[in-house]
């Protein structure tokens, strides 16, 4: 198994760029309710020796309107910044191969458009990866409910290893992200770290990768990114429909070929083999009943040879026996008493 050294550091460091430069890259698609704001915050930033670059991903809106005229109050940056415009829309996956591909920074920060960072994250990150002489640095970062009207501070747990994280991460018990990070960009080149269009999950495939290639990871509690979490009606918080289900399979299946490609250990086939099960049984507790009965077979095989203990609780292990068993009346019956159970206790399943 190859080692992950995994550390925290303080913020007790003080080291000035020199000629280091930062790739600050940032997709840009119909985003115009929020780019100003996240525009502000990148312009802003105390470090200064930062290339910018925009991909527009043929936005609808007037986004790129936006983007401009922040742009022009800030005359400082206007030779940081470089605007690359798709010919039609080609979704996130390109448009993050279009940015990896256009950089020349040493190190990449990404910052998603509707997002926004502190003014001096760039400088935090970079100060705290060269310090810890990682290949990645990951951070806490700060939750943004607008439903809500509040912000909350994401913690990670950093008891652990970085063998542990990348475990946590693959089993979906750690975040995958690749913002709220910054990385060495031959982490990614010299590596061939590959960027897929999945329709959930990208930044799973990516983050596994980079953990998977880097020698020395480190961490810092200093959240220093805004994550806008204003669709709370996605997947995480509501029902698993049918193009979660095909895009998980393909997500799992790359990374096993990942995996086999990179002639990777049985530990690491073993977490990929426990993380497919997990999914699995997330996927059908929390989906309608006609693609419950669809996808009932699901890595079924899997689960019955898998040998080692997972981590689901009796009661999902209740709600799961007439699934497995195909007695879909009682499963459905069982999962809207197990909703109502939820509602009033808070228990989850």
């Amino acid at each position: 198994m190859k080692p992950i050294l995994f550390h925290q550091i303080g913020l007790n460091y003080n080291i000035m760029p020199e000629n280091t430069q930062v790739s600050v890259l940032v997709p840009v698609y119909n985003v115009a309710p929020f780019i100003e704001r996240c525009v502000h915050t990148l312009f802003k930033q105390t470090f200064q020796n930062i290339e910018f670059i925009f991909v527009n991903d043929k936005s609808t809106d007037n986004s790129m309107t936006l983007l401009n005229n922040v742009l022009s109050s800030y005359p400082a940056r206007i030779e940081q910044v470089r605007i690359i415009e798709h010919e039609r829309n080609q979704g996130i996956s390109y448009t993050r191969k279009t940015l990896l591909s256009a950089a020349q920074g040493e190190y990449i920060f990404w910052v998603d458009s509707d997002d926004f960072i502190c003014e001096n994250a760039v400088e935090i990150a970079y100060n705290a990866i060269i310090a810890a002489k990682a290949d990645l640095l990951i951070s806490n970062s700060h939750y943004l409910y607008y439903g809500k009207q509040k912000i909350e501070k994401y913690v990670q747990d950093t008891s652990y290893d970085g063998w542990d994280y990348f475990t946590g991460l693959v089993n979906r018990k750690r975040r995958a992200a690749i913002w709220a990070a910054i990385a060495k960009r031959a982490l990614y080149t010299d590596n061939n770290v590959q960027i897929m269009d999945f329709s959930y999950g990208e930044d799973y495939f990516i983050t596994a990768q980079l953990l998977y290639f880097a020698k020395n990871v480190a961490f810092i509690d200093e959240p220093f990114y805004f994550y806008n979490k204003i669709n709370e009606s996605s997947y995480t918080a509501g029902k698993k429909q049918e193009f979660h289900f095909q895009s998980i399979i393909r997500l799992l299946n790359s990374l096993d070929k990942f995996f086999q490609d990179n002639n990777a250990t049985e530990q690491y086939h073993i977490i990929l083999l426990k993380a497919k099960i997990v999914e699995r049984n997330n996927l059908l507790l929390h989906t309608t009943p006609t693609l419950r009965r669809k996808y009932a077979d699901l890595y079924e095989k899997e689960t019955k040879s898998f040998q080692n203990a997972l981590p689901f609780t009796a009661w999902q292990r209740f709600l799961l026996k007439p699934i497995e068993s195909r007695h879909f009346l009682i499963a459905d019956g069982l999962l809207i008493f197990a909703k109502i159970v939820r509602a009033l206790f808070g228990i989850q399943f």
